[in-house]
């Protein structure tokens, strides 16, 4: 019944995204893919990989989980209320772009990392450049605040989903956890596109639920680590 109703798009899940729920080997318990009747046949082949990270919601949030991890904090809400942080956690860009293309970094077409410009300080982004990822930076306002990261994630999401991605062999990746990315996400999941959502597990419940895949981070907290 669970196969039917993958297949008929009930649950949202592209052809790649069933199988890696139900004939990962990783994923104990799920029988084989009985429908299809090999797994080779889906997961043997390539899928591309379009990838968009909000880098200040991804590394603030990592602080977050990461201090609850060290006990400073008991819960990710506490810690926000509190604004505890682990000032001592580093993501480090070159695990973080091997971990998104699940180990095989030759099927990434683009990874586009959106971040405001450090003050007097672009080597953070000369790292990312050298891990891979293509960096879109913005300065910040006179109040020293982030600006235009969203909407700039969005636009650039949504133009290469019309212009450039193959909806039926690439995947779109969305690293950020904020509920404002609902609404592209619904749009691009309604025409036809998978888009998985990489984050901690406090991301956004409704941006889990629109997105085709819901990937965390927080099991690769230490992993991922600089």
């Amino acid at each position: 019944m669970l196969i039917l109703m993958q297949f008929t798009g009930i649950h949202k899940f592209s052809l790649y995204n069933f199988c890696n729920y139900c004939c990962n080997p990783l994923r104990s318990g799920y029988p084989k893919c009985i429908a299809l009747n090999s797994c080779k046949k889906i997961t043997g082949r390539i899928m591309s990989r379009y990838i968009y990270v909000d880098n200040s919601n991804v590394f603030i949030e990592g602080k977050r989980v990461s201090a609850v991890n060290k006990g400073l904090s008991l819960s990710v809400s506490e810690a926000t209320r509190s604004k505890i942080l682990d000032d001592e956690y580093r993501i480090d860009f070159g695990k973080l772009h091997t971990f998104l293309a699940n180990g095989d970094t030759s099927g990434i077409k683009k990874a586009v990392l959106f971040g405001s410009r450090p003050p007097a300080n672009d080597s953070l982004w000369n790292i990312a450049r050298t891990a891979g990822f293509e960096p879109k930076i913005e300065d910040r306002n006179v109040a020293n605040q982030e600006k235009r990261i969203d909407t700039g994630i969005t636009t650039a999401m949504v133009k290469d989903a019309y212009t450039t991605i193959d909806k039926n062999n690439d995947l779109i990746v969305l690293v950020a956890g904020d509920g404002d990315y609902i609404p592209p996400i619904e749009a691009l999941i309604g025409d036809g596109y998978s888009v998985e959502v990489v984050f901690w597990d406090h991301a956004s419940a409704d941006l889990k639920s629109a997105s085709s895949r819901f990937r965390s981070l927080d099991p690769h907290l230490r992993n991922l680590q600089f």
